[in-house]
């Protein structure tokens, strides 16, 4: 299989078995960007050949090295010794930090290549990278992991890393056509990377395959049992309890994705596959709280550049700066209150099901590059700190995807996986 469409899995078997080099799929990977991305704009630096670190640990050692010489793509908010680190915005420029992020340098540590640095959003807030969907390329391929999702959709690299404070992982994902995890919240460490919302940012990853996923979660996490998943299969997995779930942000979604969503239920209720949930009143205004946190947050966080640096700032940060800035600590307190008695009605309802299923988008991505799209469907599970899964299913009538996103109880990531691969196969089932 060639570079461009091989799994991590898939590669990581080729090393292993001797039948090629770890740096001869990377530079081979390279010549790709190098001759395919000025149309793209996925990547804003990237590794020379000569620059390539030795993939660490032993070929055959599935623990200590479990992503021996895989390539994978770093979001430009993450910290990298060796490559620019920008976040998306001209007060950077040319920065390069002294040391890794703490998720980079374990990525290293477990053999991986990085071999450059994604498109991200200024800040990942909103204003658009340069990124386009390689699906449509008239089209956005969201926000604010641009670059990462659009690189492994393109088969320019296996494996991508970004970052999600409101749905800058699965909403991109799902507008690229590939799978995407938002892990639990803090089971990756953040350290070195720019965050704008200390409550709920999180990072994430990128695959074409949802046993990468657990591969790279795996690795990141120092999570055994994530890593053992990802060479057993999630579909080895005992059959879990799917439950359909409109959320209160079903109003949002388009009527094709309605459509689409409420085909895929009825025929799996019918299959005896799944079943539906109504969230409880907890859950209403999550969406409002998930505002007031992470604006509140934000004007903290990137305080040095609203004060040093304003100017340089786009139009729509500073008019992000002006929201945060008149948000109250006690609104952003009590926000936050409602969101952790929603966690604890959360874990109450996962005793009762395994897994939740909801539309990933309110429909296919957008045309145009001015907007990234919306993350409606996605920040409330972000405020809950749950894992996210997408799942690519289903096409809109221009022929662009539709996603599926399957949520688990926090700190259960194996089963948010084994649900999205559970959820898989029955689609294909389906013809969905």
């Amino acid at each position: 299989m060639p570079p461009t469409r091989a799994t991590a899995i898939e590669l990581r078997q080729a090393f292993a078995a001797g039948r090629v080099a770890p740096t001869e799929v990377t530079k081979s990977l390279l010549e790709m960007i190098g001759n395919e991305d000025k149309h793209l704009g996925a990547w804003v630096d990237v590794q020379t050949p000569l620059g390539l670190a030795s993939p660490a640990g032993l070929a055959t050692d599935t623990v200590g090295a479990p992503l021996f010489g895989v390539p994978v793509g770093v979001k430009d908010v993450l910290d990298t010794k060796d490559l620019r680190t920008e976040y998306g915005s001209e007060i950077y420029r040319r920065h390069r930090p002294v040391a890794d992020a703490a998720c980079v340098a374990r990525l290293r540590e477990a053999g991986a290549l990085i071999i450059g640095k994604t498109a991200t959003t200024e800040f990942s807030t909103r204003r658009p990278a340069a990124t386009r969907n390689p699906l449509n390329r008239a089209h956005t391929p969201g926000g604010s992991s641009s670059g990462s999702a659009a690189a492994v959709a393109a088969g320019m690299v296996p494996l991508a890393v970004g970052t999600q404070t409101l749905g800058s992982v699965i909403r991109p994902a799902a507008y690229c056509g590939v799978f995407a995890i938002k892990p639990s919240f803090g089971i990756v460490n953040r350290l070195g990377t720019k965050l704008l919302s200390e409550s709920v940012d999180t990072i994430g990853f990128f695959a074409r395959s949802l046993s990468d996923l657990a591969l790279i979660t795996g690795a990141a996490a120092s999570d055994p049992k994530m890593i053992e998943l990802a060479f057993g299969g999630p579909a080895k997995a005992a059959r879990l309890s799917l439950a359909f779930c409109r959320s209160p942000q079903w109003e949002h979604a388009s009527e094709a994705m309605r459509a689409f969503f409420l085909s895929v239920q009825g025929e799996l209720e019918r299959r005896g596959h799944a079943l539906t949930i109504e969230l409880p009143e907890e859950f209403a205004g999550l969406d409002i709280a998930s505002d007031a946190i992470t604006e509140f947050e934000t004007w903290h966080s990137l305080a040095h550049e609203r004060v040093q640096h304003g100017p340089r700032c786009s139009p729509a940060l500073r008019d992000l700066f002006a929201r945060g800035g008149r948000r109250r600590f006690d609104e952003a307190a009590s926000a936050r209150e409602h969101a952790e008695r929603a966690r604890i009605t959360l874990d109450a309802l996962f005793q009762h099901v395994d897994c939740l299923v909801t539309p990933s988008t309110p429909g296919e991505a957008p045309v145009g590059l001015e907007d990234t799209g919306s993350p409606v469907f996605n920040k409330i599970w972000t405020l809950l700190h749950v894992p996210s899964v997408n799942v690519p299913a289903g096409k809109a009538a221009n022929g662009l995807p539709f996603g599926l996103q399957v949520i688990a109880r926090r700190c259960r990531d194996d089963v948010a996986l084994a649900g999205a691969e559970q959820l898989r196969v029955l689609l294909r089932q389906i013809g969905a």
